[in-house]
């Protein structure tokens, strides 16, 4: 799971693996081999890896289907703001009843 999950967002980005391995500080092989399943990256840069996708480990690791760790937060903001907005507007319209 984790060798597709990392290919999917690299290619979501529009990267290759050199690109890719290049700006996570990794040799290009050593990027190659987490992306075919035949070796797998330390705890510390399973964790720069989420951060660098904004996702969680969980999610790379296949442990969740979440992709992004702050997509609840995110959501929970713009329902916060819409409900802001249509109460606004709801009173606008009543004032002018």
């Amino acid at each position: 799971m984790f060798s597709e999950r990392l290919k999917q967002l690299r290619q979501k980005r529009g990267l290759n693996q050199k690109e890719l391995a290049e700006l996570l500080g990794v040799e290009p092989s050593k990027y190659n081999k987490w992306e075919n399943g035949k070796n797998c990256p330390n705890y510390d840069t399973l964790c720069k890896l989420a951060n660098f996708w904004g996702s969680t480990t969980d999610y790379l690791l296949g442990n969740s289907d979440q992709m992004y760790r702050d997509a609840d937060k995110a959501f929970n903001s713009w329902k916060d703001d819409f409900k802001a907005q249509v109460s606004n507007r709801l009173i606008d319209f009543i004032k002018t009843m």
